[in-house]
């Protein structure tokens, strides 16, 4: 081995071949293993060769050693399984160089689920590193051509996986071995992707896109040559959702220049095909298509001075782009959905910056002008409105302005909505034939505008900011206090009023919640509090009208992709929307007809309301807002700084009085926090899982001599403060936990986060690594375990120390803080908001999961158990059940049960952490091992005691199923330890199997009490634990054979005994029967080990055996 890196070039192969040839099986890892660390192609060669030897000589080297391992690793079964082995062992990203690749797409031909499996498993932890991928391609693609059908094969398994990190990879592979190959292999790899893209999978047509998107993006003149292929998918739109069609179009559009001019004509003829249909879908496969092409040919590819130059975009393709969104349009006048995706959609182009100015400037004047002209009237003398034929008394409502209404404008709602009934038309779907005023397109129709109006004006919204404060005229919600007593119909009218007004109050979070100006942000703050009070309302009617159908919200089934929109120079100003009356413009309008999605929405929900009518008559109960989710708009991530507190004034109307009063805003409320919080914990779990409000727990405490409810204690305010201490938990754990920090490319992010926290209590640790940087983020959530509300609170707290600590190089350290957290959390009396103890399934959970971590990472498992059963268990014995051990405060004789199947579960896991016995141990080394085997047996014997006392069903079925466990266990790893140490130390082995026999009966009486209570969720567990103590019988036999002295073995009857030791009746009776027989059918005699009174010294000694030995029962 020590020649392979000096040895001459054209020799190398040889050598491998006699290495490989000579391989024994004892020696097979350990040869590979150093073979493998002297192979690396890229150093493998001497200095002193490495400019003498031209490249196409070294790479006919590679392909002759990989040979000699292609012949090895297919005739040589050993030297396979070595290869798979060794690599496997890589538990760092460091550690893997290009011939573990090569051998791996080597070994595939026959082993492709080990090497599946392996890719798999390294990929999911980061293993796998993008840069090492790459430099494999790029150095050794010749030898690497011949196992192409190896790599492709493992890359189409790759993009078939569910997990994105593990598809990612594999559209990686495709993407390099496109670019890599020749023309052949080309096809094959677009051929494949096409099939995954056509395959109906999700999750693997995603990932094909990826690799497509990928290739047009970097590679259009490679791809170009297969654009006939890629059109192919045009035919299986049906099978694809909204987003994957985008990205189809886009990877078509990338592949219309020279030399397949043709393929855009196809594609406009595909656009008009999709908008005349008479079906909605296909409608909305048109708009994706056509803005897809709008994208294309106007987008700004320059400087952000070049895109300013409004004379850049060509009058020709100007026109040729607003005759297609005119197209659009008039193609989408009587669909409402549709035109409210076209909004969406048009709204992410500007958003993502991929428009031109001047055409951003043409869409936003015309977005702003029909804006008005639809949705907004002007408020009449006195502040008064038309209500002449509206079927419910209407209301300026919300209204925020600081002057009189009289010349203010207001959101048209309520006469909009009562003119689409009067038409007769569904009010959530349908248009009348006059010009577009439905108010499904009013929130998509402000996204656009607003987007527009921030691109064109530098991030200011001054032209629209009367939106944000200007009233809604719709129905007055004071109807809502009698909602019962309202018709059917009237009741859903309400329901669809609500649902307009918060998707509107939350577009408008979403439009000007970035915004910096003081005066702006207090009424944002005062919008914010409009949705909490809007929210409770709409809960309120959806109760008193079950079976409503909302209107939509979202139009796609994928958000489409939107990017950090960048603020452009305006090249001409719009018509403002200001805080005075309407400015009057001439519009261009759309008016639209049904919506089919909708209708069979409605229709497959009267189906179901029909069917559960009893169960809804009997008593439906309270609904809750978040089951309606889908039905609300999104809010964007910039609306999450609102978590900040701004300490302002704002003048606000109260909706209660005719008089305007002023209040003085410090930070969130407690309900908004709420849900700025549930929102975006959502987002974390779909996508991924202020801290001075933290001490409100404590100081709450403080004041009332630490009683949660005392005088002091708002009880509503308690519980909704300790929910937003749980949300923010919850964001914390869904950050720490994702998984995609262990990949390399989002490990900086990561080290970002940490210096966020790290920053709270040391600042300037941006610039330290990450285990420095660990350390004082630890302490810094360490504080929070004092102020803590609730038991699951805690669990999140603990699990985001888990989830930190799995990233440091040192987990000794957070292992040890983690478990003083848990321990602290365990001796603390955890309080419901009305002072009792808090119980439940819930709090069960909460218990058991922090139980099983402090377990899991204390320092000694064995001493805490020991701690638990000898001093803290005792303390409850005798106590009544709501009383605890001083010990452990959660520990009460209710929760023991949790204690219980936690300490059984943890000494079963610290049972595989004990070393294997080895031949070369020394005598100090074997009977360290001994001695903690017999400290695990005397926990074992502890535990299983404590049934005698606690003998419920519980207790008795954890112990039949973890002391079989146990059983096994020793029989596996201890016997072979006792079998090399019997000799020498048969002191220590005697204590150990005495211990063992005293649980091992009592196990028996165990079997026998089952049996007798006749109970099936007990008795299955009795044969395979009878087996086992069977097993154990004969091994303690055969070591005693192997060490000589037999006739140390005792073997004696049992008899079948209950938990307390006392003889079963049944048995009795059939002894008095049988003429002196001592034992039941079907019985074995169990294992005793016993020292024979008159034995020599020289025999080993035994355990002493009762006169009442263990039956098992077969």
């Amino acid at each position: 081995m020590e020649v392979l890196t000096a040895v001459e070039i054209e020799h190398l192969p040889v050598i491998v071949k006699f290495v490989l040839h000579s391989i024994m099986p004892t020696n097979a890892q350990e040869v590979i293993a150093e073979l493998r660390s002297k192979l690396d192609f890229p150093v493998s060669l001497p200095r002193s060769q490495e400019n003498k030897i031209p490249k196409a000589g070294a790479t006919d080297c590679e392909g002759l050693v990989l040979d000699v391992v292609r012949v090895a690793v297919r005739f040589q079964r050993t030297t396979a399984e070595a290869w798979l082995r060794v690599i496997e062992t890589l538990t760092d990203d460091s550690q893997h160089k290009p011939i573990d690749l090569l051998v791996l797409f080597i070994l595939h031909v026959n082993h492709h689920k080990q090497v599946e499996s392996m890719f798999k498993s390294k990929v999911r932890l980061g293993r796998l590193k993008d840069s090492l991928l790459q430099s494999v391609f790029s150095r050794h693609a010749s030898v690497l051509r011949n196992t192409f059908p190896a790599i492709l094969a493992t890359a189409q398994t790759l993009l078939r996986s569910m997990e994105p990190v593990v598809s990612i990879f594999g559209a990686r592979l495709c993407c390099l071995a496109f670019c890599s190959f020749d023309s052949y292999c080309k096809q094959e790899v677009l051929g494949a992707l096409v099939m995954h893209v056509c395959s109906g999978s999700t999750s693997e047509t995603d990932a094909a896109l990826d690799a497509l998107q990928i290739l047009a993006r970097d590679h259009p003149a490679d791809l170009s040559p297969f654009a006939v292929f890629i059109k192919g998918i045009l035919d299986y739109l049906d099978s694809l959702d909204l987003g994957q069609i985008r990205r189809v179009f886009t990877v078509l559009t990338s592949l219309t220049s020279d030399p397949h001019p043709h393929i855009q004509d196809e594609l406009h003829i595909v656009v008009r095909k999709q908008l005349s249909s008479a079906t909605t879908k296909y409608k909305r496969i048109g708009i994706i298509a056509a803005l897809v092409l709008v994208k294309m040919s106007s987008s700004c590819r320059g400087t952000q001075e070049e895109c300013s130059d409004a004379s850049e975009l060509d009058d020709e393709v100007f026109k040729q782009v607003t005759s297609l969104l005119d197209l659009v349009r008039s193609c989408i006048e009587r669909t409402p959905d549709a035109a409210a995706l076209y909004f969406d959609e048009l709204a992410n182009l500007i958003q993502s910056n991929n428009l031109h100015t001047r055409l951003q400037t043409w869409i936003g004047e015309n977005a702003l002008s029909d804006f008005q002209d639809i949705y907004v009237v002007d408020v009449g003398v006195g502040g008064q409105m038309p209500s002449e034929g509206l079927p419910l008394r209407a209301k300026l409502c919300y209204n925020i302005e600081e002057e009189d209404n009289e010349g203010s404008i207001a959101l048209n709602l309520l006469p909009l909505l009562s003119e689409a009934q009067a038409q007769g038309a569904n009010p959530k779907t349908q248009l009348g034939a006059k010009r577009s005023a439905s108010l499904l397109c009013m929130m998509p129709h402000f996204r656009l505008l607003w987007l527009s109006e921030k691109s064109l004006n530098e991030g200011k919204l001054e032209t629209i900011d009367g939106l944000l404060s200007c009233p809604l005229y719709t129905a007055d919600y004071d109807l809502i206090e009698g909602v019962d007593l309202l018709p059917r119909a009237d009741r859903e009218m309400l329901c669809t009023l609500l649902f307009f007004t918060l998707n509107w109050f939350r577009e408008l979070l979403n439009a000007f919640s970035w915004q910096q100006d003081a005066d702006m942000r207090s009424r944002v703050l005062c919008r914010l509090h409009n949705i909490t009070e809007v929210q409770a309302l709409l809960e309120t009617c959806l109760t008193a009208t079950q079976g409503y159908v909302p209107p939509a919200a979202h139009f796609d089934s994928n958000v489409g992709e939107t990017a950090a929109s960048t603020s452009t120079s305006s090249a001409s100003a719009p018509k403002a929307i200001r805080k005075g009356k309407k400015s009057k413009v001439e519009v261009h309008n759309i008016s639209t007809d049904s919506s089919q999605s909708e209708e069979n929405a409605a229709e497959v929900w009267t189906n179901k309301t029909q069917k559960d009518k009893d169960v809804v008559d009997k008593d439906p109960g309270p609904v809750q807002l978040s089951a309606f989710r889908a039905y609300l708009r999104e809010l964007d991530l910039e609306t999450f700084d609102l978590l900040r507190a701004w300490p302002m004034s704002r003048t606000l109307l109260d909706p209660s009085q005719s008089s305007h009063t002023a209040a003085e805003v410090a930070q969130l409320g407690p309900k908004e926090l709420v849900f700025l919080l549930n929102d975006l914990t959502a987002k974390l779990d779909h996508i991924l899982i202020a801290p001075k409000r933290n001490l409100f727990r404590k100081a709450v405490q403080e004041k009332n001599d630490g009683i949660i409810d005392g005088p002091q204690v708002n009880v509503e305010e308690f519980e909704m403060t300790a929910t937003c201490y749980q949300l923010l938990l919850r964001v914390l754990l869904a950050l720490f936990s994702w998984g995609g920090f262990v990949q390399p490319e989002n490990r900086s992010l990561f080290r970002s986060a940490l210096s966020i926290l790290a920053g709270r209590l040391q600042p300037g640790q941006a610039s330290q690594n990450l285990d420095h940087l660990l350390g004082p983020t630890f302490s810094y959530l360490q504080v929070f375990a004092k102020t803590l509300p609730s038991c699951s609170s805690a669990v999140m707290l603990v699990n985001i120390l888990v989830a930190l600590g799995e990233r440091t190089s040192t987990p000794h350290l957070s292992c040890s803080k983690t478990a003083a957290v848990a321990l602290g959390f365990l001796k603390q009396v955890w309080l419901a908001p009305t002072g009792q103890r808090e119980s439940g399934t819930k709090y069960n959970k909460a218990l058991d999961s922090l139980l099983r971590v402090y377990l899991d990472y204390c320092e000694d498992v064995f001493a805490v158990i020991e701690d638990i059963a000898e001093k803290a268990v005792p303390e409850i014995i005798h106590a009544d059940k709501d009383s605890s051990s001083p010990s452990y405060s959660t520990l009460t004789r209710l929760t023991f049960s949790i204690f219980f199947r936690a300490m059984f579960a943890a000494l079963q896991k610290a049972l595989k952490g004990i070393p294997g016995e080895k031949a070369s141990d020394s005598s100090e080394e074997q009977l360290n091992k001994i001695l903690t085997w017999n400290v695990a047996v005397q926990n074992f014997h502890r535990l299983v005691k404590l049934v005698k006392i606690f003998d419920g069903r519980t207790f008795l079925f954890t112990t039949l199923k973890y002391g079989r466990l146990f059983v096994e266990t020793f029989q596996k790893q201890g016997m072979p330890l006792l079998d090399l140490s019997f000799k020498k130390h048969k002191n220590e082995v005697h204590n150990l199997l005495k211990s063992l026999q005293q649980s091992t009966r009592q196990l028996h009486h165990m079997c026998g009490h089952s049996k007798v209570r006749q109970d099936t969720g007990l008795t299955q567990h009795v044969p395979q634990l009878k087996r086992s103590m069977e097993a154990l019988l004969y091994r303690v036999k055969a070591s005693l054979a192997l060490n000589h002295c037999p006739e140390a073995f005792w073997l004696g009857n049992l008899k079948n005994r209950d938990l307390q030791g006392e003889e079963i009746s049944s048995q009795v009776a059939m002894a008095e029967n049988t003429e002196g027989a001592s034992e039941e059918p079907f019985q074995l005699l169990d294992d005793d080990i016993r020292e024979g009174d008159n034995a020599s010294e020289s025999d080993p000694p035994g355990v002493v055996s009762s006169d009442e030995s263990c039956s098992e029962e077969f």
